[in-house]
């Protein structure tokens, strides 16, 4: 789709241009134009809160407009990825172009997390480490001190090339 028929992007924002509105959801006809596009959206399995936008009958994310209005279509098992975690912080330079496994090593910590750390939890009086390096799990080990459980989990995050913002707190 052309979404530069359609919208425009200035200062992070993404606006409509002039257009006519018809049919249901519009009163009679009216005209719409230099308004930002897109409402507040929060998914079912996700906490972060998105921009969404309405083209006919379907729901498009807006960064993914303002990404494809710059580089083109999404490729096929890609996502755009909001670099800061802020879905509603749609800069072009807080936007990048992810694998799905790469986009899971962005992710905040559980509120539930009881160690304060991704991939580490207690087992019975100690502490227990792993990590996901793709498709399987992986157990780093158990660990008497908390402290000695946190560095290998922060040292296998940087051999497998996660995100510094991974299990960041929301």
């Amino acid at each position: 789709m052309n979404y530069h028929e359609l919208f425009y992007y200035k200062n992070n924002v993404l606006y409509w241009k002039e257009r006519e509105v018809t049919g249901r959801g519009a009163n009679l006809s009216a005209k719409v134009f230099n308004q930002p596009v897109g409402y507040k959206h929060s998914g079912a399995r996700s906490k972060t809160t998105y921009l969404r936008a309405r083209l006919g009958l379907k729901q498009v994310m807006v960064h993914r407009i303002i990404w494809e209005m710059h580089y083109g279509p999404t490729p096929g098992g890609f996502v755009i990825d909001h670099v800061d975690g802020n879905g509603l912080n749609n800069s072009l330079d807080n936007l990048r172009l992810v694998s799905r496994i790469e986009n899971a090593r962005n992710y905040p910590r559980q509120s539930n997390n009881t160690s304060g750390v991704v991939g580490v939890s207690k087992d019975g009086n100690k502490w227990r480490a792993a990590i996901g390096g793709g498709k399987k799990r992986e157990d780093l080990g158990t660990f008497e001190d908390l402290f000695e459980a946190i560095c290998a989990r922060k040292s296998a995050e940087n051999n497998l090339g996660y995100h510094p913002n991974h299990g960041r707190s929301e």
